[in-house]
């Protein structure tokens, strides 16, 4: 085996995070094209079935895996699903992002001066609703 060889992603199982859209989706593209087997994963099924149908129709290995990143049991039970599927896995590009989508800031402040960031009637904010 040479030096380049042990570099190869050719049958390597491989997460992307974020696979829906954007940076994400993109590099799940171009790891399927060279020879990965890719796990995408988003919350929006459709957006990943579109890219997984692309990666196969180029005839690339990919697998659509549904979970909200923002909560720790979603994110266990994702990865058990992919083990489960693939055996092992050989690497992660964690590239997913906390897009809120339109609204005002919630405006609460955590001590450090600057606000959470979540947006008004959010639900990924704690201190919604109080």
């Amino acid at each position: 085996m040479s030096l380049l060889d042990s570099f190869s992603l050719k049958d390597k199982n491989i997460i992307v995070t974020g696979a829906s859209r954007g940076i994400g989706y993109g590099v799940a593209k171009e790891l399927a094209e060279a020879g990965a087997r890719v796990a995408l994963v988003a919350r929006s099924k459709p957006l990943l079935e579109t890219c997984r149908k692309e990666i196969e129709e180029a005839g690339g290995k990919a697998d659509v895996f549904t979970a909200d990143l923002r909560s720790v049991e979603s994110i266990r039970a994702c990865v058990a699903e992919i083990e489960a599927a693939y055996g092992k896995i050989d690497g992660l590009f964690n590239n997913a992002g906390n897009h809120h989508g339109e609204g005002h800031d919630c405006g609460h402040h955590h001590g450090n001066g600057r606000s959470c960031g979540h947006r008004e009637g959010d639900d990924g904010c704690s201190h919604h609703g109080e």
